[in-house]
């Protein structure tokens, strides 16, 4: 038999309400692993959807695993600064002769205070959709 003591961290983010969204971010490359390929200070990507453990992006720049951006959405209720981890990236096809990448990304060093206010604006803009069809 085993005892659970102390529970330190419990994250459930799978079951977190994943919904499209298609909004255009700047995004700030924060860290990149040794020897990536340096992109722009800032430039453009394009949501796909998001959830309250995190977002998936599209830009013309490859992010490798790992490298960590920032961003904000500022449709919310307060601007929400976040930031997010890099966990993979897919080649996708040419869009107007140009390189495409998507990036799964985990959000990390979320508030409290953040989470709730991007969790409430993630319920609102499903709402929303729910509403048009």
């Amino acid at each position: 038999l085993c005892t659970i003591v102390e529970v330190l961290e419990s994250h459930q983010r799978r079951q977190d309400l994943k919904i499209p969204l298609e909004i255009e971010v700047e995004l700030t490359c924060t860290y990149l692993p040794a020897g990536a390929p340096e992109p722009p200070s800032t430039f453009t990507a394009i949501t796909r959807n998001i959830s309250a453990g995190g977002i998936y992006l599209i830009c013309e720049h490859p992010l490798p695993e790992d490298a960590e951006i920032r961003f904000e959405i500022t449709e919310a209720n307060k601007p929400l600064l976040l930031n997010a981890k890099v966990l993979r990236q897919d080649k996708l096809p040419l869009k107007r002769e140009m390189p495409q990448y998507g990036h799964g990304c985990r959000f990390f060093d979320l508030k409290p205070q953040t989470e709730s206010i991007l969790r409430n604006y993630i319920f609102r803009k499903e709402r929303q959709r729910q509403r048009r069809f």
